[in-house]
């Protein structure tokens, strides 16, 4: 028996990529977005021999239609020693929860390195030193 059935593609609700070049790691959040997808896609892309911990990161969260994360687990990963090194990290908001959520972060994380935009090209031009490090 057949079915009608077509295989659905299963999005990875956070998911990375690693240029080398530019010595730049950018994590992409899309959908609904959770506390533990974050972590685990930060351990991938930690074990993934391209990456180096002095690299910048950009996480891009422009496709996260929820954050399903708590205040305190915010707080946490903001002073977590994996996320506390002096990297520059700059995160793209695509809604005014995330937003919120990455402005948390920003207050409490030690890292004075940390920056929040609403687009793309601006956290771009800010790590590449060509803007002001405001919104």
């Amino acid at each position: 028996m057949r079915s009608n059935l077509k295989p659905r593609k299963v999005t990875v609700p956070v998911d990375y990529t690693i240029d080398e070049e530019r010595r730049l790691a950018v994590l992409r959040l899309t959908g609904v977005v959770r506390g533990e997808d974050g972590w685990a896609a930060r351990e991938r892309m930690t074990r993934d021999s391209r990456y180096r911990p002095h690299f910048d990161e950009i996480v891009d969260a422009l496709g996260a239609t929820e954050f399903a994360v708590t205040g305190d687990a915010i707080r946490g990963a903001a002073t977590n020693p994996l996320l506390t090194n002096d990297v520059r990290r700059a995160f793209v908001a695509g809604s005014d929860e995330g937003y919120g959520i990455f402005r948390m972060f920003q207050s409490a994380s030690p890292n004075a390195g940390t920056r929040v935009f609403r687009d793309l090209e601006s956290a771009k031009r800010w790590l590449a030193g060509e803007a002001s490090a405001e919104d």
